[in-house]
C-alpha cells in the first residue's frame, strides 16, 4: 500500500496548490451558500439541507470532467507515466492512489459546507439523520463521478478530450433517469436502476438503502476497473 500513499499524497498535494481548484471549489461554496441562504434562512421556510444537495450534486457533475481530466492524460502527454509504469509501482495503486488523491479533494470541499448544518443547528432544531444520510449520499455520487472522470482521462493523452469524454459519459448517466420515464416496463425499470440520479433521492430524504449504497460501490469499481485496464494496457505500449 506504501505505493498507493505515495501517489495520494502527491494527487492531493497538486490539488492543494492548484489555481483552477480553488477557483472550482470558491464557485461552488459560493453558489451554494446563496442557495442556502435562499432556501433556509427566508422567513417561513423549513430547516434542510435537501435543497443544497440537489443543487450541489449538479455542480459536482459540472466540474468533475474539469477537476479528473490531468489524472492520467497530463502524465501520459508529459511522458512521466511511462517513468510511473516502469516503476516499482504496481498499475492498481496508481489508479488508486490518483482516485483516493481527487477523491480527498471533494472532502475538502464538503468540509466547508459543514458549515450549513452548524448553522441549522444553531438557529433551528434540525433532524441529524437526514443530514448524516445525505452527506453519504454526495459522498457516494462523489466516487461514482471521479472513477468516471478518472476513466475519461485514462483513455486518451489530451485532456480537453478526457474532459469531453467524461461529460458525455456523466450526463448520459445523470439524465438517464428522467429517460427511463418514457421508457415501457421492464426497460423503464432498467434505466432507473442504472441512473446515477435516482439512487441519490433516497438519500436526499434521509434514507441510506443498502441497494443504492451497492450501486455506488459498484459503479464506482467497475469505472476504476475500466480505468485500471487502459493504464495496464499503456505499459504494454511503452
Amino acid at each position: 500500500m506504501r505505493g498507493v500513499i505515495t501517489i495520494w499524497k502527491k494527487e492531493a498535494w497538486t490539488y492543494a496548490t492548484s489555481a483552477r481548484w480553488y477557483v472550482l471549489a470558491a464557485l461552488m461554496v459560493a453558489f451554494t451558500s446563496l442557495w442556502f441562504w435562499f432556501a433556509n434562512l427566508q422567513e417561513g421556510r423549513q430547516a434542510t439541507l435537501a435543497h443544497i444537495m440537489g443543487l450541489l450534486s449538479f455542480l459536482l457533475m459540472a466540474v468533475t470532467p474539469i477537476f479528473t481530466m490531468r489524472l492520467i492524460a497530463e502524465e501520459s502527454n508529459r511522458g512521466t507515466l511511462e517513468l510511473l509504469l516502469t516503476s516499482p509501482v504496481r498499475e492498481w495503486q496508481i489508479v488508486l492512489g490518483k482516485f483516493l488523491g481527487a477523491l480527498t479533494a471533494y472532502v475538502a470541499i464538503f468540509a466547508i459546507t459543514l458549515l450549513y448544518p452548524a448553522i441549522l443547528m444553531r438557529f433551528a432544531e434540525p433532524d441529524v439523520g437526514p443530514m448524516l444520510a445525505q452527506y453519504a449520499g454526495m459522498f457516494g455520487l462523489s466516487c461514482a463521478f471521479i472513477s468516471v472522470g478518472l476513466f475519461a482521462s485514462s483513455v486518451t493523452d489530451s485532456q480537453v478530450l478526457a474532459a469531453v469524454i467524461g461529460y458525455i459519459l456523466l450526463f448520459g448517466f445523470w439524465i438517464l433517469n428522467w429517460i427511463a420515464e418514457a421508457l415501457p416496463g421492464s426497460l423503464q425499470s432498467i434505466g432507473k436502476a442504472a441512473s446515477l440520479l435516482a439512487h441519490l433521492e433516497k438519500f436526499n430524504r434521509g434514507i441510506i438503502d443498502a441497494v443504492d449504497v451497492f450501486y455506488y460501490v459498484a459503479f464506482t469499481a467497475i469505472f476504476l476497473l475500466l480505468s485500471l485496464r487502459f493504464v495496464e494496457a499503456r505499459r504494454w505500449a511503452a
